[in-house]
């Protein structure tokens, strides 16, 4: 997601322009290289270069952690980040690097690349124990069957011999 802003860092502090988004993101790191975007995005002219605050919708691709199978999670992102330009859009002169550490940029052509900002927070976002549905039944302990499809002819009270040992232990009152 690109916006060519040498217009927008030609006006003066506080200029703003609002942008209404659907399209895909091409991110340049690993995971995930692509997912698509939906929302708004406002760009705001600060004394040092543009904030750029998006709230979109996404999608994420996870694998159920009880029964395995891939699924798509809507997710809400919000980013805020100021983008520094790197080349002054005047002059053409080389502007020297910002004291952030890690700054977004400008390129050189006025491009403003918001995917990355984007990749990052959907990262960030992405449930650490993802579900299918919220009522998935997951895979039987025994034969490894989905039980969203229905039941296995495994036992439910069946263990595993290695663990019989256990069983031999007083069991903890609550």
């Amino acid at each position: 997601m690109e916006f060519h802003v040498a217009q927008i860092l030609r006006e003066p502090v506080g200029y703003r322009r609002d942008f209404r988004v659907s399209e895909r993101c091409e991110a340049k790191a690993l995971a995930p290289p692509s997912f698509p975007v939906e929302g708004q995005v406002s760009l705001l002219r600060t004394d040092a270069g543009i904030l750029a605050t998006a709230d979109v919708t996404s999608v994420v691709d996870v694998t159920c952690s009880r029964c395995l199978v891939p699924a798509q999670l809507p997710v809400e992102l919000h980013v805020e980040e100021e983008y520094y330009p790197t080349v002054d859009v005047v002059t053409g002169a080389r502007l020297p690097a910002p004291e952030e550490p890690t700054p977004f940029l400008i390129d050189e052509h006025h491009i403003l690349n918001l995917c990355e900002a984007l990749r990052q927070q959907l990262v960030i976002a992405e449930p650490m124990q993802p579900l299918c549905k919220e009522e998935c039944a997951g895979l039987c302990q025994v034969c490894g069957q989905d039980k969203n499809g229905g039941s296995c002819a495994c036992a439910s009270g069946e263990l595993d011999s290695r663990w019989a040992a256990l069983g031999d232990f007083p069991r903890a009152s609550s």
